[in-house]
């Protein structure tokens, strides 16, 4: 298949076009202009569009069979709401605009579990949910809405919050200022996520009916916030003091995740990394063996 791409260069979408590509599809990728793209430039059946109006219309007139979206911005360095909206809901409208328009048959779009009310980058997520489900709903095009917990693993981007914590603590940042930690939350790790994107792919990509369809990913087992952190403190052997309590939770913060996956397995997924604690122990030798070689 010809996929197109958002956020194929990022953490999450780096991994997916490489396992895409080995599995003998060509990948579309729609990417940021003057974001970094030299590696993935050079992998064969590899092409690389803008996101400007003129390079989306050209990648969604190049014969895709479906989109694949991961492209987000999540507004943690203080972006300005109108920034976040127009990555999160105006963009991938646009790309869904000329999927239809195209007749693309399948739109996989990558969602999040955090409540729609939590922030600007919920909203916006949610809000293009919407949008989704509206045209599957009236026959356009078939829209796969696949809801993700909390995902982490080896090299993520700092400013999310687990690679975050990590990085503090190994560190020894003196003091570490959180919530009371009462959230639960389903943690997922990265190759399991992947396993998951691609079973949905290829079980959905055989259907024909225009529908919206969603599957929540994700463990069945909660962890608190509050144990995780003191997971991460005991195997990176930490002398940072956890200051739990130190700052109030959001409003409108979610404090249980719930997640059925149970769609998710009725088409074969399974769960690898059972714990976080084992997650964590994958991330921390990872890097050991890295250092060593």
């Amino acid at each position: 298949m010809r996929i197109l791409i958002t956020g194929g260069n990022g953490y999450l979408g780096t991994k997916i076009v490489k396992e895409l590509v080995k599995r003998g599809n060509t990948a579309v990728l729609s990417i940021l202009e003057g974001t970094d793209a030299q590696m993935l430039s050079n992998m064969p059946n590899v092409e690389i569009y803008g996101t400007t109006t003129d390079e989306i219309e050209k990648a969604c007139t190049s014969n895709i069979d479906c989109v694949l979206h991961l492209a987000t911005l999540y507004g943690r360095k203080n972006e300005e709401p109108n920034k976040i909206l127009q990555a999160n809901l105006m963009y991938p409208m646009e790309i869904l605009y000329n999927s239809i328009k195209n007749n693309v048959k399948y739109f996989f779009n990558m969602d999040t579990a955090i409540n729609e009310f939590t922030n600007e980058y919920s909203m916006s997520k949610k809000q293009f949910r919407s949008w989704g489900k509206y045209y599957a709903e009236n026959n356009k095009i078939r829209f796969i809405n696949m809801v993700s917990e909390h995902f982490y693993g080896p090299h993520d981007n700092t400013v999310k919050f687990i690679a975050n914590m990590l990085k503090q603590l190994k560190e020894n940042t003196p003091y570490i200022e959180t919530t009371l930690g009462e959230q639960e939350r389903a943690f997922i790790y990265i190759d399991d996520l992947i396993e998951a994107i691609l079973k949905i792919i290829d079980y959905e990509s055989s259907k024909n009916l225009n529908e919206f369809v969603e599957y929540e990913i994700g463990p069945e087992q909660n962890t608190k916030i509050k144990d995780a952190l003191l997971i991460m403190k005991k195997l990176t052997e930490s002398k940072s003091e956890i200051k739990f309590g130190a700052i109030p939770y959001r409003k409108n913060e979610e404090m249980k995740s719930s997640c059925d996956n149970s769609k998710l397995k009725s088409i074969g997924w399974k769960q690898n990394t059972l714990t976080f604690e084992e997650g964590i122990k994958k991330i921390l030798k990872e890097e050991k063996n890295e250092n060593i070689n």
